[in-house]
């Protein structure tokens, strides 16, 4: 039997290239954006979910083999084109969520930002750190103006490697393969950690719950 239990996420931002140092920890939706007149400049949706919690989920309901997915929902989309490419990144450095939200007036330029990984420390990159090569992996998403459509990535090359030490979990950064299109403005958006719906962004796991008996039957 198939089975699927799930953990929810330490912490969730959006950041934004058009706004370089804000801080949106705490907005209850995260967004990526392209091109267009109001949408100039990029952003990027960052997620977060502890070696501690995903261990403590399979060592209480006793799974030792599991295969681990993704699962962002969406929860409006805008000028979508019919086909945008993204990816999923493997964050290289640790971030701090904060307590912004981008609609603040002023807005918080502590923790984590397009420029900012933390309170006065900068990404070496700006727009996030992140593993390439083996680390990473990318899908296509075909959608349009009038449908919002999840996000689901298959993780076990990702979060395998942090459960075992072999790379430093720091969670997972999610942007378009192509961040500059003006001819076709793009807006997606998807639930964060701080929604009050049951939409929050999840790490799915997945085993085989059974039990196998190698003995023979006897008359």
């Amino acid at each position: 039997i198939k089975m699927i239990t799930k953990v929810l996420p330490n912490k969730t931002s959006t950041i934004y290239a058009y706004y370089p140092e804000a801080n949106s920890g705490k907005d209850a939706i995260m967004e990526m954006t392209y091109g267009g007149s109001t949408l100039t400049d990029p952003s990027r949706m960052l997620l977060y979910f502890s070696n501690s919690k995903i261990n403590d989920k399979t060592a209480s309901l006793g799974i030792t083999n599991a295969d681990f997915q993704l699962y962002i929902y969406s929860a409006q989309t805008e000028q979508a084109t019919d086909e945008i490419e993204i990816e999923l990144r493997t964050l290289s450095r640790s971030w701090d969520e904060g307590y912004g939200e981008i609609n603040f007036s002023p807005q918080l330029t502590e923790s984590v930002s397009w420029n900012m990984r933390k309170t006065n420390v900068s990404w070496s990159n700006a727009g996030g750190d992140y593993w390439t090569g083996s680390y990473s992996q990318s899908i296509t998403l075909t959608t349009k103006a009038d449908s919002g459509d999840d996000l689901s990535f298959n993780v076990n090359s990702i979060v395998n490697p942090w459960l075992s030490g072999s790379i430093d979990n720091n969670g997972f950064l999610v942007k378009f393969v192509t961040e500059s299109n003006p001819s076709n403005p793009v807006s997606l958006k998807y639930f964060s950690a701080h929604t009050s719906t049951i939409y929050q962004p999840s790490l799915l796991i997945k085993w085989n719950d059974f039990n196998y008996n190698s003995g023979s039957l006897t008359t």
